[in-house]
């Protein structure tokens, strides 16, 4: 089963319901301040990841990708890696299976937007995974934790 990894990225780290988003968010801080670091991001930039926005520039598209490389979600031949967006599912969810399954179902969804992705933008991944989970996640806690 193809899983798109990227997805769980934010999954994982803007939701803080489960005792294991801790380790996650704190990743999440690290390398979110590595990425603005390394790409120059400016502050108004980086304000895309307190936001349920799709990035609005390059310098946006790029930072979120960035990010998913970091947490290992995208490979260094630029697609995404399945086996560890099922862990980070199964970390994220684990107390929760009905999420779980709704992950699954959005990420399937996903997958198909990632296959079509153009290989000539730059970032795209990063456009490509956010807009994704906003149009087919807005029912879950993906982003941000629920009220």
């Amino acid at each position: 089963m193809k899983v798109i990894a990227c997805f769980f990225v934010w999954t994982l780290v803007m939701s803080m319901v489960l005792a294991n988003d801790n380790a996650v968010v704190q990743k999440k801080k690290q390398f979110s301040d590595e990425c603005k670091k390394e790409l120059k991001t400016s502050d108004a930039d980086y304000g895309i990841l307190a936001k349920a926005e799709v990035p609005a520039n390059e310098a946006q598209k790029c930072l979120l990708e960035c990010i998913y490389k970091k947490f290992g979600l995208i490979n260094k031949n630029g697609k995404v890696d399945a086996v560890a967006a099922e862990k980070l599912a199964e970390l994220r969810f684990e107390k929760d299976k009905e999420h779980l399954t709704k992950a699954k179902e959005v990420i399937k969804k996903c997958q198909t937007d990632a296959d079509k992705a153009s290989t000539t933008e730059k970032c795209v991944l990063g456009k490509v995974i956010r807009n994704c989970i906003i149009k087919y996640g807005q029912n879950t806690a993906f982003l941000f934790k629920k009220a």
